[in-house]
């Protein structure tokens, strides 16, 4: 990690984001509530939001994806019903 990384992740974590933590070379990211902040060993990343999408469902299937609730009303169809889609994260 660069020093800008270091001071973002740390900062992030003093302003109340959550943070993630893994082992090198290989961990898999793990919540950091309370980091040791062990640049050496670890890496550390504010934890991602998941990435929420409006489609309008179908009774053949889905239509377009839309960034916004207001978008996906705009372009329903009279047999379209708007949902909210949210990714999940591993």
């Amino acid at each position: 990690m660069t020093h800008d990384e270091m001071i973002a992740v740390i900062a992030a974590h003093r302003d109340g984001k959550a943070v993630e933590a893994r082992c090198r070379p290989t961990g898999g990211w793990i919540s950091a509530s309370v980091p040791c902040w062990d640049f050496y060993r670890s890496d550390y990343r504010i934890k991602p939001e998941p990435m929420v999408i409006w489609a309008n469902v179908y009774p053949h299937g889905l239509g377009h994806a839309y960034e916004t609730e207001i978008d996906a009303l705009a372009r329903v169809g009279s047999q379209g019903i708007p949902r909210e889609f949210m990714e999940v994260l591993p």
